[in-house]
């Protein structure tokens, strides 16, 4: 019996059994990452329908959009947004969206909020959405130096955008207003109902008589102007600031998730050969098991897995070697 137990293991092919089985791991590792990576990767398709960047370059640019402050899901909901609201070249959409993420991390918000809330608002009172990183900088001392937030300008801009466009009152205007109303002692909630009803008022027919109406001295108004317009804080030291708070882990799993988007786009045109390739690798490893030699068709197989197995292969190196690059600050993180 022994022996007879001795010849059956010595007939098991126990490469046959390794190739198998990792072939198998390796589509299983592959549909996996698929899975995840669908949905952006859907929504990236959806976002070039009819529009100059093809599809491999949206993704590309989503990519070099995200980071440990800028996370996919957003990078892809902003441009989403911005096409809608009519930029279509890759050179549009990539400065929009870096210029609302810029904005976004210096107020607290979002690439989302500031591409799908804010720029409408802006476009509504008369203002060029193109034009967001002339305002950026007087939008951020709003938001960080009054106790209004940019929700709060979103929401004035938009409930009072035809008054603000008949008034002639900007983006620098308005906030000038609301930086004066607030050195008076208003709360942000009186602040915006009293805008609200001086510029709704009938009788206002300018900018001077909303500010005669609102009890603001022209020269008053100018002082916050040109306070705005001075400032040595801009959004972008604002943004950088409140970034200083991101880890190295947190720059690691951006890079990895940029990888992995990457690779689920490279992976797509193999996706119909996964389920045969981990059918096929667990019955090879089955027959190898069994004593039956595959040795015939393990290279085969290995031609086959080579478009999953190789780019997957890929991504774990590159993942190693940004842990050796950040070691040293992986090591403080978790100390």
């Amino acid at each position: 019996d022994t022996a007879d137990s001795l010849f059956d293991l010595e007939s098991v092919d126990f490469a046959g059994i390794a190739g198998g089985l990792g072939a198998s791991g390796a589509a299983g590792a592959a549909d996996e990452l698929l899975s995840n990576t669908q949905p952006l990767r859907e929504d990236i398709g959806r976002i070039a329908e009819g529009i100059e960047p093809t599809n491999d370059e949206l993704t590309d640019l989503v990519q070099n959009l995200s980071d440990e402050t800028f996370d996919q899901n957003d990078a892809v909901a902003t441009l989403e947004n911005l096409r809608e609201l009519g930029f279509e070249s890759a050179d549009e959409l990539e400065d929009m969206a870096e210029a609302s993420d810029t904005l976004a991390d210096a107020v607290g918000s979002s690439g989302e909020v500031v591409s799908g809330d804010l720029l409408p608002s802006l476009r509504a009172m008369g203002e060029d959405p193109e034009n967001l990183e002339e305002h950026m900088d007087t939008l951020a001392i709003l938001a960080n130096e009054t106790s209004l937030g940019l929700d709060d300008f979103e929401r004035a801009a938009r409930k009072n955008a035809d008054e603000l466009q008949d008034l002639g009152m900007g983006v620098e205007e308005t906030a000038a207003v609301f930086a004066e109303l607030e050195e008076r002692g208003m709360d942000s909630r009186t602040m915006m109902s009293e805008f609200r009803q001086t510029a709704g008022d009938d009788a206002v027919d300018d900018q001077e008589d909303l500010l005669d109406a609102l009890d603001i001295t022209g020269e008053e108004f100018e002082e916050q102007t040109d306070a705005m317009a001075n400032a040595e804080t801009s959004a972008a030291d604002y943004a950088e600031a409140a970034n200083s708070s991101f880890a190295v882990t947190d720059e690691l799993s951006a890079s990895i998730a940029d990888l992995k988007l990457g690779l689920g786009e490279s992976l797509q045109q193999f996706s119909a050969l996964i389920p045969i390739i981990q059918t096929g690798g667990i019955a090879l490893a089955g027959l190898s098991a069994a004593g039956v030699s595959v040795t015939g068709v393990m290279g085969g197989l290995a031609a086959a897995t080579a478009p999953v197995s190789v780019p997957l292969l890929a991504v774990a190196g590159a993942v190693s070697l940004l842990a050796f690059l950040f070691r040293d600050e992986l090591m403080e993180a978790f100390d």
